[in-house]
């Protein structure tokens, strides 16, 4: 069997060095070495299973990322994509990215009274965020509402969901952006509260303009 040289570019050398961060940062595992030991599984299959993969030609799309790839399927959800050159008995890595299964089930955890509150502190701030914005910028509601979405995912523990319909959907990601079926109901729950408690101070507000200008 002809013996094959695998390379790596700085870059793609790189990318495997911050993804054991990464991957731990985002809490896909609990510990740094099993991230170290993911990564080193990837490595692994370049440099001792790549050379008996069938040279695959690379998308026109894609060309920019390498003339050929090959593909390692990590489990049942991620396949891990290898871009590479090939000259003679020479392999040069070029790029290495990732693909999920585009429906799944979540595996993150989120529930708890600490959670719950955080997510009903975050609907209410959303709906105030709308109701306002409708009384003194309703041309620029959107953008206040991406603003606030954008900004509540960095200081609630909850991620800010305040949407069902967004709650249900994050459930079919197993990234560290969704939530396990377990905990769909408690969100939801925590969201139609605050709901109901923005609709009660609204109403009760309304009540006191109309007394005001009652003869």
């Amino acid at each position: 069997m002809e013996k094959i040289e695998i390379h790596f570019t700085p870059d793609a050398i790189d990318y495997l060095h911050k993804l054991v961060g990464i991957l731990f940062d985002k809490n896909y595992f609990s510990f740094e070495e099993y991230a170290q030991l993911y990564v080193q599984q990837i490595y692994n299959f370049i440099e001792f299973e790549l050379k008996n993969f069938p040279l695959r030609k690379t998308p026109k799309v894609l060309q920019e990322l390498g003339s050929y790839y090959a593909f390692y399927k990590a489990n049942n959800r991620t396949t891990w994509y290898i871009f590479f050159e090939k000259r003679d008995s020479r392999v040069l890595i070029t790029h290495i990215l990732f693909g999920l299964e585009i429906i799944q089930e979540s595996s993150k955890a989120r529930d708890g009274f600490g959670i719950w509150t955080s997510e009903f502190i975050s609907t209410m701030i959303l709906l105030g965020v709308i109701y306002i914005g409708d009384k003194l910028a309703k041309e620029k509601i959107a953008m206040l509402v991406a603003l606030t979405v954008t900004a509540g995912y960095w200081f609630t523990s909850s991620t800010f969901f305040a949407n069902p319909a967004v709650t249900i959907a994050r459930s079919f990601t197993n990234t560290f952006v969704g939530i396990s079926p377990d905990g769909v109901m408690g969100f939801i729950a925590a969201q139609i509260l605050a709901v109901v408690l923005v609709g009660l101070i609204l109403e009760a507000g309304k009540r006191v303009d109309r007394s005001k200008y009652r003869p």
